[in-house]
C-alpha cells in the first residue's frame, strides 16, 4: 500500500495558487496477523497396559506472518488410567513457523493401569511482525481406552 497527497495553497506575497506533488509515499506491505490451528489427536484408541501409545500436536500458521518460539504447555492428563512417563516432544520446543507452515509434536505414553484417558494443552508463539503473543486452548485429545491385557488360564 501507498499514499499519494498534493497540496494546494496561495502565495501570501503574489496570491498566486502553489501545487506541490503529487508526492507518494513509500510503499508498504500489509500482512495480516499470524494464527494458529491446533489439533491434539491421541492413538490408537485401545491400547493393554504397557503398551505405547502416541500424542500428536499439530500446529498450523494459518496467518500472513512467522510466528516464533511456539511452545505448547505440558499435558494435563485427565481420567482414571495410570500413565508412565511420557517422552517428547520430537522434534523439541521452540520453533518457528511461517505463514502457512505446520509442524506434528509427537509424544510417547504408555498406560500403567487400566482405564481412560485424555490430554489436554495450549499452545503459545509470538507474532514476528508485531510482537504480540498468541495462544491457543485449551486444546483436548481424545480419548485412549486403557484395557487390562486378555489372560489365558489353562488347566489339565
Amino acid at each position: 500500500m501507498s499514499f499519494t497527497t498534493t497540496a494546494t495553497a496561495t502565495d501570501a506575497n503574489t496570491g498566486f495558487a502553489v501545487t506541490s506533488g503529487p508526492a507518494e509515499s513509500n510503499a508498504e506491505l500489509i500482512l495480516p496477523p499470524a494464527a494458529l490451528d491446533v489439533s491434539l489427536v491421541a492413538f490408537p484408541a485401545t491400547r493393554n497396559v504397557g503398551q505405547p501409545f502416541w500424542i500428536t500436536l499439530t500446529v498450523t500458521n494459518t496467518g500472513g506472518t512467522t510466528i516464533q518460539d511456539v511452545t505448547a504447555s505440558s499435558f494435563i492428563a485427565s481420567g482414571t488410567a495410570g500413565l508412565g512417563p511420557e517422552t517428547g516432544p520430537t522434534p523439541g520446543f521452540p520453533v518457528s513457523l511461517a505463514s502457512g507452515a505446520s509442524i506434528t509434536f509427537t509424544w510417547t505414553e504408555s498406560g500403567t493401569s487400566a482405564g481412560a484417558v485424555w490430554f489436554t494443552t495450549t499452545v503459545f508463539g509470538t507474532d514476528q511482525v508485531s510482537g504480540n503473543p498468541i495462544a491457543v486452548g485449551p486444546v483436548v485429545s481424545n480419548v485412549v481406552s486403557i484395557q487390562v491385557p486378555a489372560a489365558l488360564v489353562a488347566s489339565l
